[in-house]
């Protein structure tokens, strides 16, 4: 027998005894009659799988397999290992046939499936003959003697052991789910790249020194920066493959990796490599930390998403534990710019590099762009921080290999001359770039003959810049206009497109009237492959909601980056300039008339329409997405005319967009970049649009947008600026304004009597949703307007309690600190709560201010406060008095803070005294502030206070038996607490004594330092002993 074989065989065994201990199980909770026979002999298998997982199998593979003993062990039929398989079978066979017995009612299935199917002695027999030949595998195979007849395997506690493990395991499912939910999979990207890998490709970079520095390091960063085309995310896949294979088996080591994608605006959200990276951390402990359950469970159980001040916290949490974190992200410079959200990242990488944390370790690459250098521009010449640059000959020797195995496999005709010849050529020409190489050989790959592959080898571009603009100047003069808009779209849409969508976009005249005209329309999408060229787009073939013809690409960053640069602009290809202005503008000017075009024909408004209309799903639902650029000054008068048409009530445009389109009003920040994932409306949603849309005012969606010439306009026919007549989520203009920070429509609108203490919207009055949302200078000017500073929302808030809960869900917030001093100095009430009703029925986390300032752990927001007259005895309905709180979150400078304004340290609630909730959450410095108070508590008193420990040494020994380990126990043990040694003269305990003479010192927190002590009275020295 094969060494495979033997140890195959002792696994099938380990199989057959996991199956029969599962089936004993369900015997053991179906049926009544023999729970003693089924406990020993689960007890019997138990014993003999933990005896066949303790054979070594690496030696049974190194044995001399060709002895006679061991084929009589293994092979024969009368082996041990044989003769023990064939009466396993037997039992599972017997177990299985009354469990599931065939062609029998559902009844006549439950009765046999009750009925335990042996008597005693046979279950005695069964036993007998498994220990027999267990005794002998111990000895043959000379299995360590751990007594495992010792060993005791209770079935009732297994049962309950397998409920725990799968609740863990749903529990666990449902949080990795919750945490993928709406989130890309970032190995699309990784195999993507790892196409153009090569072997020996990047070697230099994963086995030089800087790499080995990078993954020894304490809490290091690597940055691998070079120019667009220069191969980054090739080399990314390769350190991602080179570190996967390094650690494969080692589990305290995880590799997480992100790839952002100028192409998917999903994989430029810090939300979602947020999300990305705690799910892949967590993925890997086998333990689910329960502040991870619990964000899980505050989410309503992964209905909503988490912040990423919370994603932040939960990745420092799931980051515990591991002995490597080697997080890898590439294109870094391909995170979007425009709305921060580059910035936001670049933010979220400094603070993870300020953790300190030994364990982890972090690559990217990215461009020398201006904001990523400068971000990083402090850790540049730090040990921790190394910066490699894709340059030199390193990059060349990858280049060079990866041309030969290209030419071989797909040039395989060519001679060996003609190769040596195109290879010098394209190298020569090469300058780092796989992108430039790649190009070229396409151009190649067209030429049939020799003779034109030599010409064609002496025309090719000199470099990539060159490779693109001769690319779009041979784009036909009458398709340049059309190309230009494609462009735009592909390099500014806000998700990706169907070549359908595409091809209607690009027909659209938005000039002039008709806007589509159906005869200029492409009879075949595949067309527009036709204009734009090959290498500059790609197209893949997919099936996708919004077209058949599949989706439609840039080819590459190089692309975008080239039609974005002030190159393009001073040469030939100047035409083909794109801004992000103006490319929203442009798309926005489309979209318009694309939507005025259908609504001129009078349509049935129908799902038909998608059919039709190809374009119209992205049209309607991205619209205002563009329209955003309304917000600036220089707008193309073009736009500003569709605009204002567009917003005219009843026109034909904003009904279509009102059906298609509002859905998406309020929920861009949530939308997918991935056309797979946008289905169009069905006539049933259709329908119910049309009723929750009915009533939705222009005026308010151009105040959201912050269109202030189109508000301009809509005032001059607008009568009662405060009346709420839609049933969606936008309210009043004002109400809209406020909630989106436009400041100049909120301006223009309070100067064109719109009330500032009108209700609004959802959450009540605009102060309401300015404070909510963070604008401070909104908030300011609805004051100044006159806007009631506690008026309370529809959740019986006023605006600083909603401000105070905004801030402790996001303490790193600057706005809403500002907001909540901008109240108080407006006169803001600092006592206000909702009652015990209210706060149960309309918002169950609302608290009094104090309360839930001490719930954020802001000593600056606290000690404002309490300067503003908040009571600082003030009881909350679920955390009692403030000085509690405090204690129990072991907020050191707010205790202090509350105490110099007179809290009440003698109070006690449910939990008991302070004292009593100090030691039980481990609080060290709390205890040592009430011992410093018990001691200081009768200076100046006729009378003595009583101690704040009077009764806490009675049960002190309950305490330490709970957690003798706890920091606050260790302090009070040192303070003599356990000990009632009473001095003889003073009658006081050794704690009371020490507390009287002013010994209680800093030093009673320091364990390790050293104390003179007596036999009745334990002294604590001050910090100059």
């Amino acid at each position: 027998m094969e060494p495979l074989g033997g140890v195959a065989s002792v696994i099938a065994v380990i199989g057959i005894t996991r199956t029969i201990a599962f089936l004993l199980k369900d015997y053991h909770q179906g049926v009544s009659d023999a729970p003693l026979e089924i406990q020993r002999l689960y007890q019997s298998i138990s014993s003999l799988r933990l005896t066949l997982s303790r054979i070594d199998m690496e030696d049974i593979k190194r044995r001399h397999w060709s002895t006679i003993h061991f084929q009589n062990l293994l092979k024969k039929r009368k082996g041990p290992l044989q003769l023990l398989n064939k009466e396993l079978e037997d039992l599972r066979a017997k177990l299985e046939s009354n469990r599931y017995p065939r062609k029998t009612s559902r009844k006549r299935e439950r009765i046999v499936y009750l009925m335990w199917p042996f008597h005693k002695t046979d279950v005695e027999k069964s036993m007998n003959v498994i220990e027999r030949y267990k005794s002998t595998l111990e000895l043959e195979f000379s299995i360590e003697n751990l007594n495992t007849s010792l060993d005791v395997f209770d079935i009732v506690e297994d049962i309950k052991s397998d409920a725990q493990d799968f609740r863990e395991s749903q529990t666990r499912q449902k949080v990795i789910d919750w945490l993928t939910k709406g989130v890309p999979d970032p190995s699309s990207e990784h195999v993507s790249a790892r196409s153009f890998y090569e072997p020996t490709t990047g070697s230099w970079l994963t086995t030089g020194t800087t790499m080995n520095h990078w993954i020894k390091a304490k809490n290091s960063m690597m940055w691998l920066k070079g120019g667009a085309g220069f191969g980054k995310s090739l080399l990314c896949s390769t350190v991602i493959e080179y570190m996967q294979n390094l650690f494969k088996r080692d589990g305290r080591i995880v590799v997480a990796y992100w790839y952002f994608t100028f192409t998917d605006t999903e994989k430029q959200s810090v939300a979602n490599v947020l999300c990305s990276l705690v799910r892949d951390i967590y993925s890997n402990r086998q333990d689910t930390p329960p502040e991870l359950k619990a964000a899980f469970e505050a989410a309503n159980h992964g209905q909503q998403r988490p912040t990423v001040a919370r994603l932040l916290d939960l990745l420092k949490v799931v980051m515990c534990d591991f002995e490597g974190i080697y997080v890898i992200f590439d294109a870094v410079d391909e995170c979007r710019k425009a709305d921060g959200e580059r910035g936001r990242f670049l933010d979220v990488l400094k603070l993870i590099h300020s953790w300190d944390l030994d364990q982890l370790h972090v690559f990217f690459s990215s461009r020398a762009e201006v904001d990523i250098t400068d971000a990083f521009g402090a850790l540049i010449g730090k040990t921790s921080f190394s910066v490699v640059e894709v340059q030199g000959d390193q990059c060349q020797r990858d280049i060079e290999m990866f041309l030969d195995l290209r030419l071989e496999s797909r040039f395989e005709k060519w001679t060996p001359e003609l190769k040596a010849f195109v290879r010098h050529e394209i190298v020569s020409r090469a300058d780092g770039m796989f992108r430039l190489v790649a190009l070229l050989l396409e151009i190649l790959a067209t030429c049939w003959s020799e003779a034109k592959v030599r010409a064609k080898v002496k025309s090719l571009p000199e470099t990539l810049d060159c490779f693109y603009e001769r690319a779009l100047l041979e784009i036909g003069l009458e398709y340049r206009t059309q190309a230009l808009v494609a462009l735009q779209l592909l390099s500014h849409a806000e998700r990706e497109l169907s070549l359908d969508e595409l091809a209607e976009a690009m027909v659209v005249d938005p000039l002039y009237k008709p806007h589509l005209n159906h005869t200029e329309r492409f009879m075949d999408s595949r067309a527009v492959l036709e204009i734009l060229p090959s290498g500059l787009v790609t197209h893949t073939m997919t099936d996708v909601p919004c077209g058949v013809c599949g989706i439609i690409r840039l080819a590459h960053y190089s692309v975008f980056e080239y039609l974005s640069s002030d190159r393009v602009r001073t040469g030939a290809a100047a035409f083909f300039q794109l801004d992000a202005s103006g490319s929203q503008q442009a798309i926005a000017r489309v979209s318009i008339a694309y939507l005025q075009a259908i609504g001129e024909g009078n349509p049935t408004i129908s799902s038909a329409l998608y059919d039709d209309y190809h374009f119209l799903h992205y049209a309607a639902s991205y619209l205002l997405s563009h329209l955003e650029v309304l917000e600036s000054s220089s707008i193309h008068e073009s736009l500003q005319n569709l605009s204002t048409s567009f917003f005219t009530n009843g026109s034909r445009a904003w009904n279509i967009w009102k059906h298609f389109g509002a859905r998406d009003t309020w929920t861009r920040s949530s939308k997918t970049s991935n056309l797979a994932n946008h289905k169009p409306l069905d006539n049933v949603a259709l329908r119910r649009q049309a009723y929750r849309f009915s009533g939705l005012n222009p005026l308010s969606v151009a105040s959201m947008l912050g269109a202030e010439s189109v508000i301009h306009t809509l005032l001059e026919t607008a009568s009662n600026l405060d009346h709420v007549t839609d049933k969606c989520k936008l309210g009043t203009p004002l109400y809209a304004a406020s909630t989106f920070g436009k400041i100049l429509p909120l301006r223009l609108l309070l100067s064109n009597k719109a009330a500032a203490n009108a209700q609004g919207g959802p959450l009540g009055k605009a102060i309401h949703a300015a404070s909510s949302a963070g604008h401070v200078e909104v908030v300011q000017t609805l004051l100044a307007a006159g806007a009631d500073v506690d008026s309370l929302s529809s959740d019986h808030r006023t605006p600083l309690l909603m401000t105070l809960d905004c801030l402790k869900d996001n303490p790193q917030s600057t706005s809403y600190r500002n907001i909540i001093f901008l109240l108080l100095n407006q006169g803001a009430d600092v006592n206000y709560s909702p009652t015990l009703s209210e706060a149960e029925i309309v918002h169950p986390e609302s608290h009094s201010p104090l309360t839930t300032a001490i719930l954020s752990k802001r000593e600056d927001i606290v000690s404002a406060l309490l300067q503003h007259g908040a009571v600082v005895e003030i009881e909350d309905w679920l955390y009692g008095t403030p000085l509690h709180l405090a204690t129990q979150l072991n907020c050191s400078a707010i205790f202090r803070g509350l105490i110099e304004y007179g809290a009440n340290m003698y109070a006690r609630d449910a939990r008991g005294s302070l004292v009593d909730i100090a030691v039980s959450q481990q609080s060290a410095s709390i205890v040592q502030d009430l011992l410093r108070l018990d001691s200081s508590g009768d200076k100046g008193r006729s009378t003595p206070a009583p101690s704040l420990f009077g009764n806490f040494d009675d049960t002190f020994r309950d305490k330490v038996a709970e957690d003798a380990s706890l920091g606050s126990v260790k302090v009070l043990q040192e303070a003599g607490f356990g000990s009632r040694t009473r001095d003889s003269e003073t009658g006081l305990c050794n704690f009371e004594q020490a507390s009287n003479e002013g010994g209680l010192t800093h030093s009673i927190l320091v364990p390790n330092r050293k104390r003179r002590r007596s036999p009745t009275l334990i002294i604590c020295g001050s910090p100059d002993d």
